[in-house]
């Protein structure tokens, strides 16, 4: 059986896949020292925000697969990768309904200030609540960054649950191809002019780096709302703050961090009127579970030879494909 090196336990269902389809062996730790040392006969890991760099890649003789147990591949140096001819396998859209619920969430809570509102009845301030009214989300305009599987989930929810308008942009979308109602804008800044609230879900490379930043936010509506369930360093964290403290924003709701966990001087810690939240958008006991059977399988499949359902570097398959597993 392929031998298979689980850097982090997954979901125990995922597990149970792993056991049975290999020769599974758990990371005593999940430091690079740790897995080259455990890892020298592995043919496949399995991990989850472990960071997976090009020494380490290069350091398993034997690897031909990583398994990402989530969507985003930022922490794994998928060039280096596909370089070796190590495939790179993900879970795409198996949380993409949890974090459309948690973005229509932070949104309601943002919009009745449901969080001041807490804060203020264990203070004692109960008669001040006529400075705490929230607003109605109903034919107000949310703007949508990106229309993948998430976009697009949050733009049917927003428009068919709560009665919004919704505006999107994406360059890497056809017309034609947009969800029945939604408006296409051309461009971000226009879609920024007009959104009450705006939320991204864009992937976190060189081009979406600092997408959100000092002159982007001077472009939203004042009042409006900003939310980043997506990747940590789309939006500049201290022109975030700025933002918000000058009121040019009235909230603004964080799951996704530049760095996880964010340092105790991070200045979102200070923001006001700022939900924040440790990565756990996408993290529901459903979303957890079926990640791990899916990814479990995949890896399992890689492992054995067999061509991955989900591979983000295609290219390295057929490297791969010709070395004996």
């Amino acid at each position: 059986m392929a031998k298979i090196l689980c850097v982090q336990a997954i979901h125990q269902a995922g597990m149970e896949i792993l056991r049975k389809g290999s020769d599974l062996k758990v990371a005593s730790n999940p430091s690079d020292e740790m897995v080259i040392r455990e890892g020298q006969e592995a043919e496949a890991l399995v991990v989850r925000i472990t960071k997976v760099g090009a020494g380490l890649i290069n350091s398993l003789p034997k690897l031909r697969a990583i398994g990402r147990n989530g969507v985003g591949v930022d922490n794994i140096d998928v060039g280096a990768a596909t370089r070796k001819g190590v495939v790179v396998i993900n879970v795409p859209g198996a949380n993409s309904r949890s974090v459309a619920e948690y973005v229509i969430a932070v949104l309601l809570g943002l919009a009745k200030r449901l969080f001041t509102c807490d804060q203020h009845i264990r203070e004692g301030r109960y008669t001040e609540r006529d400075k705490l009214r929230g607003r109605e989300l109903y034919e107000t305009t949310l703007g949508v960054v990106g229309l993948g599987q998430i976009g697009r989930l949050v733009s049917t929810m927003a428009l068919n649950g709560l009665g919004m308008k919704v505006i999107a942009y994406d360059p890497l979308v056809a017309p034609s191809a947009f969800p029945a109602g939604v408006v296409r804008k051309a461009s971000l800044p226009e879609l920024l002019s007009e959104a009450d609230a705006v939320t991204v879900h864009v992937p976190l490379m060189a081009q979406t780096r600092d997408l959100f930043n000092k002159s982007t936010f001077a472009q939203m509506k004042p009042g409006s709302v900003f939310i980043n369930a997506a990747r940590g360093g789309i939006a500049n964290e201290a022109d975030l703050r700025e933002a918000l403290v000058s009121g040019h924003l009235s909230g603004a709701a964080v799951d996704v961090f530049c760095s996880e966990p964010p340092p105790m001087d991070s200045p979102l810690l200070s923001a006001p009127n700022v939900i924040l939240t440790p990565h756990m958008a996408g993290v529901t006991q459903e979303a957890v579970t079926r990640t791990a059977i899916i990814l479990a399988n995949d890896v399992v499949r890689a492992a054995n030879g067999e061509k991955p359902q989900n591979c983000v570097n295609l290219e390295a398959w057929s490297k791969a494909a010709k070395m004996s597993f």
